[in-house]
């Protein structure tokens, strides 16, 4: 059973080979398998990837999205902790077959240099190791895009490690959980701290599907989802197509088709649908010269989010200096304007 005899986006081929190789998936690791090429496709589509890029990928697994990953980039490090499955994926890289042994791959580093791909030169290396851990610098010292289907337990610190690097991505391209997706690109009335804490760092997007083409893998509303609610089964074309026709459009009038991936799209079925995020690292305020203080007010203020922002926030001078009425809630503050109340909060204090 060699790689190129499977297709491990397929739900019955993929528990073959789990059962083969001795595998169950790690619920503590958050260990669901991407089993939809459609969105394998979007993911690629979103990353936008040249021949001259280079990749980390976090969490490969088996290998899926690496594979695709490969197509397209020059190179690609994928980073993987479940030392199992960095076994299995070292011997597929290795050109060898994924059939379950004994003997462990003892390198803490695999690679694939210099496989020939439509006539480009590319190459993958595949590193045993926690990403939270992972000395990025020693691996990777220019430009590079993050693209992955991450494991949603990691989803926040992911976000403050990347964002805090040195060497930033240029571009990091994630599959989260619906509801942390829409806290993190959320709008002034929806905002969060998640939200505020990567908004201030970068640009943040929820991908929209890029086909016109209605799909009933691809969902496009809620009601798509109930239809396959409780079921491991795609739903059935001619209802879902006829709700995926539904359009929205941006602030400039375009069509825009906002893209859900449900549930189904991944085995073991985890309990929610996912979306695909695009976040693009920027030197967005400086002016922000102490994070550690200004998050302190952000966070004290979100400590009563649902209630107005004097019962949690005293210094009622500096809220009317910042032009935020005493009564708002804290979601409804812009960036802009938490920005100016921690200056003004910092100049009160000077004056102490």
């Amino acid at each position: 059973m060699t790689v190129r005899h499977m297709n491990l986006t397929n739900i019955d081929e993929l528990k073959n080979f789990l059962k083969h190789s001795g595998l169950r998936p790690k619920d503590y690791l958050g260990q669901n398998f991407l089993v939809d090429q459609e969105v394998l496709q979007e993911i690629i589509l979103a990353a936008d990837l040249k021949p001259t890029d280079t990749v980390l990928e976090v969490g490969p697994g088996l290998g899926v999205l690496t594979e695709e990953l490969l197509k397209k980039a020059g190179k690609v490090i994928a980073v993987e902790k479940d030392e199992r499955l960095f076994e299995i994926l070292s011997l597929s890289l290795r050109g060898g077959t994924r059939k379950r042994t004994d003997e462990a791959i003892s390198p803490e580093i695999a690679t694939r240099p210099s496989v020939a791909r439509d006539d480009k030169r590319q190459s993958v290396k595949l590193i045993h190791q926690d990403i939270l851990r992972f000395h990025l610098e020693k691996y990777i010292s220019g430009p590079y895009k993050v693209v992955a289907n991450i494991p949603y337990y990691l989803t926040s610190k992911l976000f403050q490690y990347f964002l805090q690097q040195q060497n930033k991505p240029k571009l990091l391209v994630l599959m989260v959980q619906k509801e942390v997706g829409e806290r993190v690109a959320a709008k002034v009335g929806d905002l969060s701290v998640l939200g505020i804490s990567v908004q201030i760092q970068a640009d943040v997007e929820i991908v929209q599907r890029r086909s016109l083409s209605p799909s009933p893998r691809l969902v496009l509303d809620k009601e798509i989802g109930d239809l396959i609610k409780g079921s491991d089964k795609i739903p059935d074309p001619a209802a879902a197509n006829a709700l995926a026709g539904r359009q929205v459009r941006d602030g400039f009038g375009n069509k825009q088709f906002p893209l859900i991936v449900p549930k189904t799209s991944f085995w073991p079925v985890p309990e929610v649908d996912s979306v695909i995020l695009k976040i693009t690292p920027k030197e967005k305020f400086p002016e922000i010269k102490d994070q550690k203080f200004f998050f302190s007010i952000v966070k004290m203020a979100f400590a009563g989010k649902r209630k107005q922002i004097k019962n949690t926030i005293k210094n009622i001078e500096a809220l009317h200096l910042a032009g935020i009425d005493p009564t708002t809630r804290p979601q409804d503050i812009s960036i802009e304007q938490w920005i100016i109340l921690y200056k003004m909060i910092d100049k009160l204090l000077l004056k102490i």
